[in-house]
């Protein structure tokens, strides 16, 4: 597809990418073209234009006996007449402006990884992995439910920025929560606790303080006992 040469002539060659075309018919053969190098594979069945259609649980044996990644543009099949997934395919591309959207008023696409085990911070070494070698600012996901989980990823040095995305749903209050259980200075009665919150409501929230620290009862959150 003229697209994805062009990003990985002129877009990823520049940061030093090297990137070999293959026949889409190579099948087993494909193994004499990967090196120590290679990191992706990156497939498109059918070919645009061209149609052809590849051996793709063959190419993605070739790669997953070498620990190689495999992405598929998935698009003219779509996962209904081509299950890359289910055939091994890590990755799953589709251009959802085609069928999806009918070529309409839409701009979307899709990326669709395979099931990995989850855990706190499960991506991470993903976002690592990528900014590390190809040198560029990443920003990390996956199951970042803590502010000192948050806080030790980054001074760690493993991404740039962190992602909360469903965990902002349960709270969305979230970063400035956060940042009262980081805060060192936290727990100090008048100590401007909530001033970076919005003002409309950080100013009642700090004149209301003093008064719940004086209470019986559970320990505040994010306040030290």
């Amino acid at each position: 597809y003229d697209p994805t040469r062009a990003f990985c002539d002129k877009v990823l060659a520049p940061m030093g990418i090297e990137t070999l075309y293959y026949d889409p018919l190579i099948g087993a053969g494909i193994s004499g073209l990967m090196t120590e190098r290679t990191r992706a594979v990156f497939l498109e069945s059918p070919g645009s234009l061209t149609m052809e259609v590849q051996d793709v649980p063959t190419l993605v044996a070739a790669a997953k006996a070498r620990g190689i990644v495999t992405l598929i543009d998935n698009t003219w099949a779509t996962p209904l007449f081509f299950p890359a997934l289910a055939r091994g395919v890590d990755i799953s591309i589709l251009a959802c402006t085609k069928y999806i959207v009918g070529h309409s008023d839409v701009m979307l696409g899709s990326a669709t990884a395979a099931r990995i085990p989850r855990g706190y911070s499960f991506q991470v070494p993903f976002a690592e992995q990528i900014r590390r070698e190809a040198k560029v600012t990443t920003m990390a996901v996956g199951l970042i439910l803590h502010p000192q989980q948050a806080e030790d990823i980054l001074s760690e040095d493993r991404t740039d920025l962190i992602a909360v995305g469903r965990e902002a749903l349960f709270d969305p209050n979230w970063p400035l929560h956060a940042e009262l259980a980081l805060s060192k200075t936290k727990g100090a009665i008048g100590d401007g606790t909530f001033a970076s919150w919005p003002k409309q409501y950080g100013w009642w929230l700090e004149r209301r303080e003093p008064g719940l620290r004086k209470l019986d009862g559970p320990a505040l959150p994010f306040r030290k006992v």
